[in-house]
């Protein structure tokens, strides 16, 4: 049984057990009482009592050698008096020594266990002994050490018996001086001072080292080993090496001072017969010594004369050389101390020395020649004035005559050698020599006279062309101003003297002067429009009477063509400008609002040379009651000339229907160039009453051949076109490696038009007028080949393999002769690389309306097949593509309207299939060039419909990324929005175009999905060569391809590029499949769009499925199947 006895008790059971530990006898405890209270009890339990334990306040120490630290032991349960019955002991007293109250001394390095205990109880601390460094001395504060080479420095450590020896560490401040390794040893690196630094765990020292470069050795340079008495000579010495640091002073001494005494500057002095040995002595005690003989004869000074020459030894005997000047003369004694005499060449400089050895200066006549010497004795060359005149002396002293070239300068010498000035003639040409001498070419202005010096010098006379200007000289040389007349010719000559050219107004009088000067008489074009001079050269207005004709020319000077009204008469003046007819009621009336809205107006071809006109237009019953006689009037493209009028036949319906017969000598040429409106007469004047349409259906002209010929060959015709996949440009590798289906060929209509007859052009007739247009044998022989035909049938692409061939026409400003091709207000030349075509003016539009023709009959055939006509190129960019100059937005897209429907006029003519588009670039609601695309757009649409309506056109669209640089199209949110809002429009949003066009079909009646998309350009960026570009680069083409696919309306996908284009890549533009280097390095993108259109299109895409950020294609592009995608090698 156990007790549980209260903490009073407890005390007394622990002295009962302490008193049995020391064998105490129990009466001790009887001899004393016990006090409590009388309440206290003793109650009796079961439970187990707890055990007594013993704990140190600290179970490990570290102490230094010599420190003391009391340890405090506490018995659990019990009091503190109990300490003094406790038992300390130390493992090992020599490293840690306890005392019998716990207090520890550390007495050596080491760990020893300190052990408490009391009875069968223990506690222990484990003690351990440190000694740390306290001080680290050197024995010099500074020390010096030779460069290169090593010494250890060693410290002094106190204590001398601490534990941390091998922790110190070392360090330099400077280790371009000195470097320390972790012993201490100290390396010179260059000369300076450094410090180093040895540090323990509680203590620094440091030592100034300073590295020096010491002498290696000490030469005597200039001894001899002879003097004569009284002789002195300064001795030199050489220290190496020179760059040491060490004093360099030299300690100078005479083994005889009788014999040779000798200064501290070196200087000897023989004073009597014998030897002495001369020492040179370092301050590191390297020494140099000769030994020299005093001779017994006595040196002497002056001129000395021996082995036929004259030497001169100076006051302390020594023989001189070089210059010596003596008696104001100077001499030159060589180097073995020769006087010189005559001729003498020094450092590039020739002196002359008389016979006596005295330096020649001034003038000296020798033979034939003359020379001049300075006043130091050096031969002139160059340029020297006397007496107020310039000479020049060459290389050799020879006096200068004649022309003398000196830096790019020409100058003129007379024969005496003076330099001349002003007016020389020399033969038949005069030359004029400015103040300073030198020949003056360029302008130069004498009194009120300008002349002109050629390049060569001599004065310009007659005719010369000055930059690019002409200008005339009098035979005097004097610049002609005012009128000239030369045989036949006049030409005048302005203020400035420059030769005018185009118009002058001299009083009140317009004068034209020729591109070669001459003043114009009699008829002249200028631009687009004929003018008359009179005789005497000024332009003629107003009536002219030539022969029987009659003209007349505007207050302007143009000569009049067409209608117009002088006075109350109405006049009508042909092509020519002859007068044919008069009229008091005028020529024809155009209705500000026509009654009538013609409907249709279509040819129905009858035989070779008739066809029938059928126009259908809205009723009007204010028209039908006032009018029973109705007229077709025949209106020139512009609606502004009556070509012809036509009874025409009336039949009444829901509509008015018109009809008669048109007759054709030209393959209906004109017929589909002209205009044709409804109109009633009124005296001999007509008024017309309808809107003025073209012939909407030309292509009833076209020869019927093949089905082959007249459809479309698209992807969605699905004749051989199995992709939408294409490029610009045309080579084998553009399209047979590449198997590009659709092919862009950019053609300069300055190209194709010339002024006359010339080799490559051919002659065509259009309205009774020759033009002269390209054979067009490579451009037919680039698409005959596109086509599959080649140089004998089939043989290379495939076998009538047909290409969607896309042509868009640009007008560049290459020759001055076609600038009336130009509109007049965008003429202004190297503003833009392209530029609007000219509307406004008849020759230019007629020229236009011809070649549109042509080039329908050339490549409207079925082997030269032109499938895409795209006229201009950005077009509402039009401030760097299709320049519009100064025309307003509303002018400029009438103009260009105008132009597209000459140009769809000539293609259809002769086949039906070709379609016709626009050009626009990727700013949509931005007009980062000129107009937005989308207010072009709206323009133009409106605009077709109200003048030909049933004219179809279509959208050739650039969609790159805005910036062009930008390769990840499909992170762009900020710059593409997917609303008809967004500024810019890419292959990311590319549906907003493709749904805004169907609006526009539904605005304007046409049917659903015909206006079509051809994506004509389209390119994305990647640096060959940099792995990320590429593969952007390639997933960009791959990911546009897949969008274009699955997009209905659009028809072709053309990128831009093969190869990098230097001029892009310099703004950082790397668009092509192949970099531009020797080799045509293939870029990643090569490959994959090179099998876009094959079986393992998907399995290429597919791996860039994760660096666009999308999951599968069918969850990024609209109607995406697989199971679609193209897949045939052709």
């Amino acid at each position: 049984m156990h007790y549980k006895i209260k903490p009073f008790y407890k005390k007394i059971a622990l002295l009962l057990s302490l008193f049995q530990l020391f064998e105490c006898p129990l009466t001790t405890i009887a001899s004393n009482t016990i006090d409590y209270e009388e309440n206290e009890s003793v109650s009796i339990t079961d439970e187990e009592p707890a055990l007594p334990t013993i704990s140190l306040d600290s179970t490990s120490l570290t102490l230094k050698k010599g420190e003391t630290f009391e340890l405090h032991a506490t018995l659990s349960d019990s009091d503190s008096e109990l300490s003094s019955f406790f038992s300390w002991e130390s493992e090992d007293d020599s490293i840690v020594s306890v005392n019998d109250k716990g207090i520890v001394t550390a007495n050596n390095i080491g760990t020893a266990m300190i052990t408490v205990s009391f009875n069968d109880l223990i506690a222990q601390c484990s003690v351990t002994v440190t000694n740390p460094i306290s001080q680290i001395l050197f024995d010099e504060p500074t020390i010096s050490l030779p460069i290169n080479e090593r010494t250890q420095l060693t410290p002094h450590i106190f204590p001398d018996d601490n534990d941390e020896l091998p922790s110190l560490s070392w360090e330099s401040d400077n280790e371009n001086i000195l470097t320390v390794d972790d012993n201490g040893f100290v390396t010179g690196i260059s000369a300076g001072t450094a410090t180093v630094t040895v540090s323990s765990e509680y203590c620094t020292a440091s030592c100034d080292v300073t590295i020096y470069i010491p002498i290696e050795s000490i030469s005597i340079i200039n001894g001899v080993s002879e003097l004569k008495l009284q002789q002195q000579l300064k001795l030199q010495a050489t220290i190496l090496p020179e760059d040491t640091t060490e004093d360099t002073s030299i300690l100078w001494e005479s083994s005889d001072n009788n014999i040779i005494s000798i200064d501290d500057s070196g200087l000897i002095t023989a004073k009597a017969p014998g030897i002495a040995t001369i020492s040179a002595t370092t301050t590191t005690n390297l020494k140099d010594s000769i030994s020299i003989v005093v001779s017994k004869e006595t040196f002497k000074t002056g001129w000395i004369f021996k082995n036929g020459s004259w030497f001169f030894y100076d006051n302390t005997g020594s023989m001189q050389t070089g210059w010596l000047y003596l008696n104001k003369h100077v001499y030159y004694l060589y180097s073995d101390g020769r006087m010189a005499t005559g001729w003498l060449k020094l450092d590039s400089k020739w002196y002359y020395f008389r016979s006596d050895g005295a330096m020649y200066t001034g003038w000296l006549i020798n033979s034939s020649h003359k020379y001049y010497f300075k006043s130091n004795g050096e031969m002139q060359i160059g340029w020297i004035k006397i007496d107020n005149q310039w000479y020049y002396y060459d290389e050799n002293g020879n006096i200068k005559t004649g022309w003398l070239n000196l830096e790019g300068n020409w100058y003129y010498l007379q024969s005496n050698g003076i330099m001349k000035t002003g007016w020389l003639k020399l033969g038949n040409s005069w030359y004029f020599l400015q103040s300073n001498g030198i020949m003056t070419t360029n302008w130069i202005k004498l009194g009120n006279f300008w002349y002109y010096m050629k390049s060569n010098g001599s004065m310009a006379t007659g005719w010369f062309m000055i930059g690019n200007n002409w200008y005339y000289f009098q035979s005097n040389g004097s610049m002609k101003t005012g009128w000239l007349k030369l045989g036949n010719s006049w030409y005048f000559l302005q203020s400035n003297g420059i030769m005018a050219t185009n118009w002058i107004k001299l009083g009140d009088f317009w004068y034209y002067m020729k591109s070669n000067g001459s003043m114009a008489t009699g008829w002249l074009m200028i631009g687009n429009n004929w003018y008359y001079f009179q005789s005497d050269g000024s332009m003629k207005t107003g009536w002219l009477k030539l022969g029987n004709s009659w003209y007349f020319l505007q207050p302007n000077g143009i000569m009049v063509t067409g209608w117009v009204k002088l006075g109350t008469v109405w006049y009508y003046f042909n092509e020519s400008g002859v007068m044919k007819k008069t009229s008091t009621s005028g020529p024809i009336i155009f209705s500000a609002n026509p009654s009538l809205k013609i409907k249709k107006c279509t040819a129905n071809v009858i035989s070779q040379n008739d066809c029938s006109l059928s126009i259908e237009t809205t009723r009007s019953s204010s028209i039908e009651n006032k009018y029973s006689t109705f007229y077709l009037l025949i209106l020139n493209s512009n609606a502004t000339e009556l070509i012809d009028s036509i009874s025409i036949e009336l039949s009444n319906g829901s509509t008015l229907n018109f009809s008669c017969k048109l007759s054709s000598d030209d393959n209906f040429k004109s017929i589909s160039m002209n205009k044709y409106a409804i109109a009633v007469k009124s005296k001999d004047s007509y008024e017309i009453i309808s809107d003025c349409q073209f012939i909407e259906n030309p292509d009833s002209f076209a020869s019927k051949e093949i089905t082959f010929k007249d459809n479309y060959w698209g992807y969605y015709e699905n004749y051989k076109i199995t992709s939408k996949k294409g490029i610009q440009g045309v080579s084998d590798s553009y399209t047979e490696n590449l198997r590009a289906q659709h092919v862009l060929l950019n053609v300069d209509i300055e190209d194709l038009v010339w002024t006359s007859s010339y080799p490559g052009y051919v002659p065509y007739t259009y309205k009774g007028k020759t033009y002269y247009f390209s054979d067009l044998q490579a451009l037919k022989k680039t698409i005959y080949d596109l086509h599959g035909w080649g140089s004998s049938e089939g043989n290379a692409y495939g076998e009538k393999h047909t290409r969607n061939v896309t042509i868009v026409l640009l007008l560049s400003w290459k020759y001055d002769e076609l600038s009336y091709l130009i509109h007049p207000d965008a003429r202004t030349k190297g503003t833009a690389s392209y530029y609007s075509l000219n509307m406004k003016d008849d020759t230019a539009r007629k020229t236009y309306e011809a070649l549109f023709c042509y080039l329908g009959e050339e490549l409207g055939q079925m082997k030269e097949r032109v499938n895409n006509w795209t006229l201009g190129n950005e077009v509402n960019s039009c401030n760097i593509w299709n320049y519009s100059g100064n025309m307003t937005f509303e002018n400029y897209v009438t103009n260009y309207a105008l132009a597209f429907q000459l140009l769809n006029q000539g293609i259809k003519r002769t086949a039906k299939s070709p379609r016709l588009f626009i050009s626009l670039d990727h700013c949509w609601n931005t007009a980062d060039a000129g107009y937005t695309g989308k207010e072009f757009l709206d323009y133009f649409a409106k605009y077709m419909d109200e003048t030909a309506p049933c004219m179809q056109w279509n959208v050739n669209y650039h969609p790159y990324s805005q910036p062009l640089t930008r390769t990840d199209f499909w992170k762009d949110q900020s710059n593409t929005k997917n609303t008809v809002n967004t500024n810019y429009i890419s292959m990311e949003n590319i549906q907003v175009l493709t749904d805004y066009l169907s609006h526009v079909e539904r605005t304007y009646g046409k049917s659903s999905d015909s206006i079509r998309v051809i994506i004509g350009e389209i390119g994305f960026s990647g640096k060959g060569g940099n792995a990320s570009d590429e593969k952007y680069q390639a997933a960009a083409l791959g990911y546009g391809y897949y969008i274009a696919m699955f997009n209905k309306r659009i028809d072709s996908y053309i990128i831009r590029a093969y190869l990098d284009a230097p001029t892009e890549t310099a703004s950082g533009l790397y668009l092509g499949l192949r970099q531009a280097n020797y080799t045509q390095t293939q870029k990643e993108s090569y490959y994959v769009y090179q099998n876009l259109d094959t079986n393992s299109s998907l399995k290429i895409m597919n791996s860039y499925l994760n660096l666009i950020g999308i999951s599968s294609w069918e969850s990024a592009i609209s109607g995406f199947d697989a199971s679609k995608l193209p897949a045939k090698d052709f």
